[in-house]
Parts: C-alpha cells; sequence; structure tokens
C-alpha cells in the first residue's frame, strides 16, 4: 500500500537528481524539471466500517413480582415454592420463600409455575396446617378452594357451581380471611374440613404419616369427582351432597391404594361412607356457622387433638333401640310407620339411641321435623333446630343445643296466614336428653309458636295444637351416620326443607318417614 512515508521519500530523490545538473552544456544551468508532482497516494481503502455490532437483545425483563397469601386463616411460616415443573417437589432452581404471619408471601423474580404451601400454623388457632395448598400461576392466593383448580382440568365456572360461590367471585383473588368475605371464608374452612378430614383418614388406614401427600391425592380426587357430577356439593342451606362426597372418598382411597409408596388397607363402602357422613357434618357446621361463631367452630373441628373419624362403622355406630321412633312415650317400629300407626295429638316425638362399640362422634347436628296433611285442609308444619352439639363421652351420648342454636318454623293451615318465623331464643329447652334418649319437645315448640305468634299468624298456629287427621311425618337428622339396629345398613336419606324462610334452611341427612293417623 503506498503510503504518505512513500510520498515524501520519491519527493527528497527526484528533487537530489536535479540538483546534479543531469542536463546541457549552457552555462545557465537547465531550470531543472519541475518534479513530476508525485501521484497522490492512493487513498487507503476506508477499511470496512465494522458492521455496527447488533444491539444485543434486552434481556428479558424479571417477571414482576408474584405475591400472595396462603389461607386457611393465615398460614405462617409456611414453605411456598414455585413448581414450573409440576412434580410437587422444590427442586433445585425453582424459587422457594416462606410467609410471613399474616400468610404473605412474595417471590422476587415471579413465579411462573403452579403455587404450592406446606408446613407452617394458623396464625388464628396456632395448629400446625398439615395439608398442601396449591395455586394456578399468577395466583394471588393459595387456598383449599385454589388447590381444586391447581394441575386439574377443572374450570372455576364449575368450581363456583360445586361450591355455591358466586360466579364473578375470582378465587384466586379474593381474600377469604380479610374480614369483609365471610361467606367466601366458610366455603373455604369447610372445603378445608373435607380435604383434611378425608386425607388424615387415609393417613391412618395407611400408616402413612405423609398426610400433605395424601391431601393432594384428595383434592385431585375431588376435582376429579366435581367435575363428573355436575349436581352442587354444597348447597345454598348450608347442607351438603352425601353421594357426591362419598365418591370423593371412594376415588381418594383408590388413588391411595395405586400409590407404592403408601401401605396397603382395606376398608368396606359401609365403613368408608360413615367416615364419609361424619365428615359432612363437620364441613356444614362451617356453612352454617355465623360470623361470630366461625373462630369458635374453627378451633373446636380443626383441633388435632379431637377425635379422629371412625372408620369402623361395622362394629362401632349408632342406632335407634328396636329400629322404632317413640311418639307420646310409646315406641313405634319403621315397618309400622310406614304402614300408617294411630296416636292421639302428638305431645313427644323421641329417638332412643343404642350405641354399638365406641362410635366416636364429635359433631354438630340439625335436627327436622314435618308434618303434612294427607287432604283434609292441606295443614303442614316444619320445625328445624339448626345447631345441636352431639358428643359420644364414655358410652354416653350429650345432645345440646349450641348457645346460638336457632328454630325455624314454618306452618300452613288451608288457606290461613302462614307461620314463617325464627326463634333465637332456645331457653323454653325444645329438647332433653336422658340415658342416650333424645326427646323432641312438640307441645313446648307450638306453645313457643303462639306466644311469639302476631294476631294474624295466631289463629293458624292454634290449628296444631290438637290437630287430627292423616299426616306424612319426616323426622330427619343431618350429620348422624344412623344404621339399622343390626347394623347392616343406614337409615334412609330424608330432608326437611323449611318452606319459606328466608335464606331457606333444609335438613338433609338420615331419618325416618311414615304415615301417622292423629285421632
Amino acid at each position: 500500500m503506498f503510503t504518505k512515508k512513500n510520498a515524501v521519500l520519491l519527493v527528497a530523490m527526484t528533487m537530489a537528481l536535479a540538483a546534479c545538473g543531469g542536463g546541457g552544456s549552457s552555462s545557465t544551468p537547465t531550470t531543472p524539471t519541475t518534479p513530476t508532482t508525485p501521484t497522490t497516494p492512493t487513498t487507503p481503502t476506508t477499511p470496512t466500517t465494522p458492521t455496527t455490532p447488533t444491539t444485543p437483545t434486552t434481556p428479558t425483563t424479571p417477571a414482576a413480582p408474584s405475591s400472595g397469601k396462603a389461607v386457611d386463616g393465615y398460614l405462617a411460616g409456611s414453605t411456598v415454592f414455585c413448581d414450573v415443573n409440576k412434580d410437587g417437589v422444590a427442586s433445585t432452581g425453582e424459587a422457594t420463600t416462606t410467609t410471613d404471619a399474616n400468610g404473605g408471601f412474595t417471590f422476587a423474580s415471579g413465579c411462573a409455575g403452579t403455587i404450592v404451601v406446606a408446613g407452617g400454623k394458623d396464625a388464628t388457632t396456632g395448629y400446625v396446617f398439615k395439608g398442601t395448598l396449591k395455586s394456578p400461576a399468577g395466583s394471588a392466593m393459595a387456598t383449599p378452594l385454589t388447590s381444586l383448580l391447581a394441575d386439574s382440568d377443572m374450570t372455576a365456572a364449575q368450581l363456583a357451581v360445586s361450591l355455591n360461590v358466586p360466579a364473578n367471585v375470582d378465587v384466586t383473588k379474593v381474600d377469604p380471611a380479610d374480614g369483609k368475605n365471610n361467606d367466601l371464608m366458610r366455603t373455604t374452612l369447610a372445603t378445608q374440613q373435607i380435604m383434611q378430614q378425608l386425607a388424615n383418614t387415609l393417613a391412618s388406614l395407611s400408616g402413612s404419616t405423609d398426610t400433605a401427600s395424601l391431601y393432594t391425592k384428595v383434592a385431585g380426587s375431588l376435582s376429579k369427582v366435581l367435575i363428573a357430577n355436575p349436581a352442587p356439593l354444597f348447597s345454598a342451606d348450608g347442607s351438603i351432597n352425601q353421594a357426591t362426597l362419598n365418591a370423593a372418598a371412594k376415588s381418594a382411597v383408590a388413588a391411595t391404594l395405586a400409590d407404592p409408596k403408601f401401605g396397603k388397607f382395606t376398608i368396606s363402602d359401609a365403613d368408608l361412607f360413615a367416615a364419609a357422613s361424619q365428615i359432612a357434618a363437620q364441613s356444614s357446621a362451617f356453612l352454617t356457622a355465623s360470623d361470630a361463631d366461625l373462630a369458635n367452630i374453627t378451633s373446636r373441628l380443626q383441633n388435632p387433638a379431637a377425635p379422629a373419624i371412625e372408620t369402623a362403622s361395622s362394629v362401632n355406630y349408632l342406632s335407634l333401640t328396636s329400629d322404632a321412633v317413640r311418639i307420646n312415650g310409646n315406641a313405634f317400629s319403621y315397618a309400622a310407620l310406614s304402614s300408617g300407626a294411630t296416636i292421639a295429638t302428638p305431645t313427644t316425638f323421641g329417638l332412643n339411641f343404642a350405641i354399638k362399640g365406641a362410635p366416636v362422634i364429635d359433631t354438630v347436628v340439625a335436627l327436622g321435623l314435618e308434618l303434612t296433611e294427607k287432604g283434609g285442609q292441606g295443614r303442614k308444619l316444619q320445625l328445624m333446630i339448626d345447631k345441636v352439639n352431639v358428643k359420644s363421652v364414655n358410652g354416653q351420648l350429650t345432645i345440646v343445643p349450641d348457645t346460638t342454636a336457632k328454630v325455624f318454623v314454618y306452618g300452613r293451615a288451608g288457606s290461613g296466614t302462614e307461620i314463617n318465623m325464627t326463634i333465637n331464643d332456645l331457653t323454653f329447652k325444645p329438647l332433653t336428653v336422658t340415658n342416650n334418649s333424645l326427646t323432641l319437645n312438640y307441645t313446648s315448640l307450638v306453645n313457643k309458636v303462639l306466644s311469639s305468634a302476631d294476631s294474624t299468624t295466631k289463629t293458624t298456629a292454634e290449628k296444631f295444637t290438637a290437630i287430627t287427621g292423616t299426616f306424612e311425618v319426616k323426622v330427619a337428622f343431618d350429620g348422624l351416620p344412623v344404621k339399622l339396629a343390626d347394623g347392616s345398613a343406614f337409615l334412609d336419606s330424608t330432608s326437611v326443607a323449611i318452606t319459606t324462610v328466608n335464606p331457606s334452611h333444609t335438613v338433609k341427612g338420615l331419618g325416618v318417614t311414615g304415615t301417622l293417623i292423629i285421632q
């Protein structure tokens, strides 16, 4: 390449040659030839401008921090991890954090996977949390309800129908424990009770201490059954669809037996469904609890020291003595009631319980009575006591209306004015229990209605004080797994739905139906 240095040297050599003469003999020196202007050096080829380096791709901005809360009551000190590969285990590289005293957690780099919560304590009760909550990616809440949505095909719409959640409530975003969403909190606790108690039962049957993994199996089984059975599991009146819950329990048993890490066991459908019935009663207690009662019920039913669910109903069970109901102090068999029993105006209805073995009973039930006239004036009387605490202690039952219990009453007498009232004061003692015998005092209930009725409904109420005619009778109790005296089967399912009370109230469970000819 021709450089400036070469050009300068060439000029210097040319000038030197000219100075030496180099030409004719004239004295006048020959004018030196003007040196040839050196060829302008070829402008060096401008080096190819290096390709402007591609502006490095801006690194992907880390996902915004994912924050949320873990709720079964707020869970404090729980481990939370972002389960990107959905294997249920905190794998290497998966973000992990811990909940604060109010159940709050944050993934500083965000979380694009399933949120999983385990361990810790309920900040309200102080009880250790033994389950596993999950929530779909992007959720702000991890609760028993979101656990049904995570890693399943269940949609938010299906969840809303199954658990009676308003369609406009996003359970992955709404905090059920903030004091502003008490209905959602009741549903959350009722769902938690089902999943935790089924997991506890499976742990006991399989001899496992891995309750957290069993909780996940229960959640998966429950979501599948709810998808397959569109009928609501939770009704607006707080009752539980027992058939659906039984199916979920059976599915969870099958899933546990299919996993080799859990011990093999056997349980009959009768025993499993009896256990599910007890769990349903506990769940229903949450759904029907008042705001004031919710904390007490949670403390009692979630207490790890509470008796385990009974799973041997074939040897430990309740029945009614001699398969009979007592009316006015006299025993009437189920068969006699079915064909029609003749009585005087009722004064009392009694249930004499027989305890076989040592059944574990610690629950809240509702009791209902209905009389519907066949023909005649078309009279109807429905009575319901919504909260009755039932426990078995050393072979004896204690049956006591809760301090917040209410009596719902509906009555109709022909074209007369309807009775539709709620009695909040049970000091008139409509229930008494002596030696495992429960007596519903019909006379005192009617008298209480009379004393509480206004002038427009008192006439209707009076028509139930000395009644005659033929009536269909129903006695129903939810949450008590009562069997035939020989233990071969449960009593028939029945229900008493209070007709016009708003919100509606229904006792849906086991019971006795028949016909009374009142003379």
